[in-house]
């Protein structure tokens, strides 16, 4: 059988409705819940208020451990004075009562008089709706409201960067890097280095129906789409743009996906949801959750050393940025228009204060953070009558983001932290390993305020040719 008849079967098979391939309704989510036991779901919820004047607010319930959950709500006023806010929340469900009962812990970005509170509400609709809420305490004045769980990969949103865990968009890397590891266990040369894929024995314990549909949008990946390269491939990255718009893959999909690409990615949409999306779902919003934590601490500041080293702005906020359990082999990449990074939550450089690092490393790549300091770059050789190296200035976003990293870490009383750049051994590969040393010095002197910039830069194209 031809494989584009392997992938319709398979799709016709699922469509038919047997009981052991239909998905529950609670699975038809972008959130994999851990439990059906009625308490508030994770993600994002749309909040109305009254306390004398009418607010309105999104909250994110970011993290579950049992019955307790952490969050923040970004309110504002709807009616009389102005007032806005983001405040972060902890929390507690109580099944008995199904009472949710959340308290404000601290509020940034404040606009008007305003002041973190007590939060409670009844969960009802499977953990959907939270309904006859009330909040108040301390100096609040008393007041009402009520929530409605929203259907979006968005988990978390912080003033730079907005935070998903993307059904769709996490299959299809898991495919694509699914692929590329069965071709190369069956001897083909595959571009791009390995990425382990540790779920393969199970996959290959799949039997039956799950296994024909598995097989066969691995197939189609394998023969149509393990080829192309994830960032610099114009066809992946309409694909990009195509799944992550895509917020119910139950419902319509969008024009511009290939049918058999649509077909393969519906016959093995029940399979992922059945095995594997939960575990990486899990993974993304844990990821997520300890990000944000570390952000609300040094976001502002991390920013503002990036923006202020290049000489250049941040990209237009949010920045986007989709957690998948594999995303390429370097565990993470950005692509533009508008600025949208993908990164890996399972890939340990990624994680612990780490995360900062790849956050603000992503986020230069694009040309409102990175533009200004390749043209002052470029002026600084062209002073010399010369062009820098072709990839110079990767060299210094890695530096620059490792050490605004290190640097912050360092005033908040964390010491030692060491850059990605020397973890992973970057610095040591190819020309690099001769440059970093003479882009470290002058650099670092330009970070401390010793000198300027235009200095700095002079002094490297003096350096390395």
């Amino acid at each position: 059988m031809q494989p584009f008849l392997l992938v319709s079967a398979a799709l016709f098979a699922l469509q038919a409705g047997s009981p052991a391939r239909e998905a529950a309704p609670a699975e038809r989510s972008q959130v994999a819940q851990p439990k059906s036991d009625g308490a508030p779901r994770l993600g994002r919820w749309k909040v109305v208020g009254r306390s004398g004047r009418d607010w309105e607010a999104t909250l994110f319930l970011l993290r579950r451990e049992d019955d307790a959950y952490s969050g923040h709500l970004l309110w504002r006023t709807t009616s009389g004075a102005e007032a806005s806010g983001r405040e972060a929340v902890t929390g507690t469900f109580d099944q008995g009562t199904r009472l949710l009962a959340l308290s404000g812990r601290e509020i940034v970005d404040a606009v008007g008089n305003i002041t973190h509170a007590e939060y409670r509400a009844r969960s009802e609709d499977d953990g959907r709706s939270l309904v006859e809420g009330t909040w108040g305490g301390g100096s609040v004045v008393p007041g009402t409201w009520s929530a409605v769980w929203e259907r979006t990969s968005e988990a978390a949103r912080t003033p730079s960067f907005s935070f998903h865990s993307h059904e769709l968009y996490n299959l299809h890397h898991f495919l694509y890097q699914c692929a590329k590891s069965a071709a190369r266990r069956d001897g083909e040369r595959v571009a791009g280095r390995p990425v382990t894929v540790v779920e393969l024995d199970a996959v290959d314990a799949l039997e039956g129906d799950e296994r024909y549909a598995w097989l066969a949008a691995v197939d189609y990946y394998r023969r149509e789409l393990i080829a192309l390269d994830l960032l610099f491939d114009r066809r992946m990255y309409a694909l990009k743009q195509l799944l992550t718009g895509i917020e119910d893959a139950d419902g319509e999909w969008p024009a511009g996906i290939e049918e058999e690409h649509v077909l393969a990615l519906r016959a093995a949409l029940p399979v992922y949801r059945a095995r594997f999306w939960p575990a990486h779902d899990a993974a993304n919003r844990g990821w997520i959750a300890t990000a944000v934590d570390a952000l609300e601490r040094h976001e502002a500041e991390l920013v503002e050393r990036m923006t202020s080293a290049y000489g250049g702005s941040w990209p237009p906020p949010p920045v986007r940025v989709d957690l998948c359990a594999y995303a390429n082999w370097a565990g993470a990449y950005t692509t533009g228009g508008p600025a949208h990074v993908t990164l890996s939550s399972t890939d340990a450089d990624n994680g612990g204060h780490g995360a900062l690092e790849t956050l603000v490393h992503e986020a230069s790549h694009t040309p409102e953070m990175i533009g200004a300091l390749r043209d002052a770059l470029a002026a600084a050789y062209a002073a010399r009558g010369a062009e820098p190296p072709d990839d110079l200035w990767h060299l210094f976003l890695f530096v620059t983001a490792g050490e605004s990293v290190r640097r912050t870490l360092a005033g908040a009383g964390v010491e030692g932290y060491v850059h990605y750049g020397e973890r992973a051994g970057v610095y040591a590969r190819g020309a690099w390993a001769g440059q970093f040393p003479l882009l470290l010095e002058p650099w670092t002197a330009f970070l401390d305020g010793e000198i300027n910039r235009a200095t700095a830069l002079a002094r490297i194209a003096e350096a390395i040719d």
